[in-house]
């Protein structure tokens, strides 16, 4: 799931998530650099930790395949469509 996704879910919020991050011992985010990842995208070296603080909800791989390639859904899903197609 992307991130607007999931923090469009009932209880999960921008500053909610700045928030679990920082317990999780990473440095510092506040709601202001949430708001501006969902404008200008994440910086690669948030992805996992927002991977981490959505429970795995939001995947680095979602986030960004330029940097971490597609994710395991994606594959798998285009996988199944060749099946088809060379069928």
């Amino acid at each position: 799931m992307d991130l607007h996704t999931w923090l469009c879910q009932p209880k999960n919020t921008q500053s909610g998530l700045a928030e679990k991050i920082t317990r999780l011992g990473y440095r510092r985010v506040t709601q202001g650099a949430v708001s501006q990842w969902l404008r200008n995208g994440v910086p690669p070296i948030r992805c996992r930790q927002i991977e981490y603080a959505t429970g795995g909800a939001v995947t680095a791989e979602e986030l960004r395949p330029d940097v971490f390639g597609p994710s395991p859904d994606t594959i798998e899903c285009s996988r199944s469509h060749e099946r088809d197609a060379a069928a």
